[in-house]
C-alpha cells in the first residue's frame, strides 16, 4: 500500500540538514568532485494531485525540483526528461552522454545498472543528436555539448568497448544503497565500475525522514544528530515506551528497529526497518540498514523477510530484485514470484520449502497437519513486473499481494 505524507516547509528543512556534511564529505574524499556534471536518478512526475490541488508524487522528483539552482546547474539531465517513463526511458542517457560526469546518485544499485546499460544500447542511435546532425524533439531543451565532447563520442564510436569509465572519464564515483536487499546488485554493479570508480553507500533514507551520513567506502553512515528525533528499541523486544533507547545508547553489534519523531508531524513512528550499529563518531552511532520488517502471514504461521533472506542465501539462490514472495488466497502455501525469462527448477523451490521448515517450527507443524503445502512458482511477464518499476522504487522481498490463482 503506497502511503502519503506532507512535506511541510519545517520537514524540508529538517531532512535536507543531512545534505550539507554529506556533500562536503564527498568534496573532501574526492578532489575532482564538481569539476564536471552530475546525474541524479529520480522518480518521474506523477501529474497527481489531490482533491484540494496539493502535488502528488515521489520525494526523490520533489527534492530534484526543488534544487537551489546554484547546485541544480551541476546536474546533467534537465526538468524535462522527468515528465514521464517514456520520456525517461528514451531520452535521458541522451543529455548524460553529452557531458562528462564527475558522479551517479540513484537510490539503488539497479536504477544505475539499468540507466547504464540503457545508455550503451543506445549510443549509436542517440550519436547523430549528440554530433548536432539531428535536433531533439521540441518538447526537450537543446543539448549543451561542447566540441571537444563531440570529438571524444565520435571517437568513442569506432570502439566496441563502453564501460563507465570509456563513457565518462571523470566518473569518480556511484552513490547508491549497498546493504540489505541492495549488497547483491550493489556488488554486481561494482564489477561493471570496475577499481577506477568507487562505489559508496547513500544515505539512509525514506519519505518519512532521512537519517544518516555516510562518511567513508565502508557500509552505512553516522546518525545526524541535528535532525530528526530517533529512537530505538532493540530487536526481538516488545515495542513498548519502557523499551526505548536513545542514540547514545546502542551496542555494538546488536540490531534496533527505528523510531522517528519529525517536523511532519510524525511521533514516534515506527519505521519498520531494523538497523545494526556498527561503531560511533563521538556519540553519533553509525547505522547499516539490515531490512525491513516485513512479514507474510500464513493461515498458522507467519514468516518474516529475515528468515526468506536466510533461506534464499543457504540454497544458494541469486533473487533478481523485482522478484518477491508472496502467499496463495488460502493462506496455505507461498508462492516464488519470479519473471518468465527465469528457469527456477522444482527442485529449487523443494530446497526452499525444506530450509525454511528447519528455521520456522510453525511452519514444520503446518506441514506436519497439512496446513502448509510446499512453495509454488508463478512466472510474470518480464516487461510487466519491471513496468511496475521506477527510479525510487526500493527492493522488496515480500509482496502483501495475494495470488488468487495458486
Amino acid at each position: 500500500m503506497r502511503k502519503f505524507f506532507p512535506i511541510t516547509k519545517s520537514y524540508r528543512k529538517q531532512f535536507q540538514r543531512i545534505m550539507a556534511p554529506f556533500i562536503y564529505s564527498m568534496t573532501q574524499r574526492f578532489p575532482g568532485f564538481f569539476k564536471e556534471k552530475l546525474v541524479y536518478l529520480v522518480a518521474v512526475n506523477s501529474c497527481k494531485t489531490t482533491p484540494a490541488g496539493i502535488p502528488l508524487g515521489w520525494v526523490s522528483n520533489f527534492n530534484h525540483n526543488n534544487l537551489p539552482a546554484v547546485v541544480k546547474r551541476f546536474y546533467a539531465l534537465p526538468d524535462e526528461v522527468f515528465a514521464n517513463t517514456e520520456i525517461y526511458e528514451q531520452w535521458a542517457p541522451l543529455y548524460a552522454l553529452a557531458v562528462d560526469l564527475n558522479a551517479i546518485f540513484s537510490v539503488t544499485p539497479m536504477v544505475i545498472d539499468a540507466f547504464y546499460r540503457r545508455s550503451v544500447e543506445q549510443f549509436l542511435y542517440f550519436l547523430p543528436y549528440l554530433l548536432e546532425e539531428e535536433d531533439v524533439p521540441e518538447f526537450l531543451p537543446p543539448l549543451q555539448i561542447t566540441r571537444k565532447r563531440q570529438h571524444y563520442l565520435r571517437e568513442l564510436a569506432t570502439n566496441s568497448r563502453r564501460s563507465f569509465k570509456d563513457l565518462w572519464p571523470s566518473l569518480l564515483f556511484v552513490c547508491c544503497w549497498t546493504s540489505g536487499l541492495c549488497e547483491y546488485p550493489a556488488h554486481l554493479l561494482r564489477q561493471l565500475l570496475g577499481s577506477e570508480i568507487a562505489l559508496i553507500d547513500g544515505t539512509y533514507s525514506a519519505t518519512e525522514g532521512w537519517i544518516t551520513v555516510p562518511l567513508d567506502d565502508g557500509l552505512g553512515g553516522y546518525l545526524h544528530p541535528g535532525g530528526h528525533i530517533v529512537e530505538f528499541i532493540e530487536e526481538g523486544k516488545e515495542i513498548r515506551k519502557e523499551n526505548i533507547v536513545q542514540s547514545w545508547e546502542l551496542e555494538l553489534g546488536k540490531r534496533y528497529e527505528i523510531f522517528l519523531t519529525t517536523a511532519m508531524g510524525l511521533v514516534r513512528y515506527q519505521l519498520k526497518d531494523v538497523v545494526q550499529c556498527a561503531g560511533y563518531l563521538n556519540k553519533s552511532p553509525r547505522l547499516i540498514f539490515c531490512y525491513k520488517v516485513e512479514q507474510l502471514k500464513l493461515e498458522n504461521c507467519s514468516i518474516s523477510s529475515q528468515e526468506l533472506q536466510q533461506v534464499v542465501q543457504d540454497v544458494g539462490f541469486a533473487m533478481e530484485p523485482h522478484w518477491y514472495f508472496a502467499r496463495n488466497s488460502l493462506g496455505s502455501r507461498l508462492v516464488l514470484v519470479t519473471d518468465d525469462t527465469a528457469d527456477i527448477p522444482n527442485s529449487l523451490l523443494i530446497q526452499m520449502h525444506e530450509r525454511l521448515r528447519q528455521l520456522n517450527q510453525p511452519y514444520a507443524y503446518g506441514i506436519v497437519t497439512k496446513e502448509v503445502l510446499p512453495i509454488v512458482l508463478l512466472q510474470l511477464p518480464k516487461e510487466q513486473m519491471l513496468g511496475e518499476r521506477h527510479a525510487q522504487t526500493k527492493p522488496k522481498f515480500i509482496s502483501q499481494q495475494v495470488i488468487t490463482s495458486m
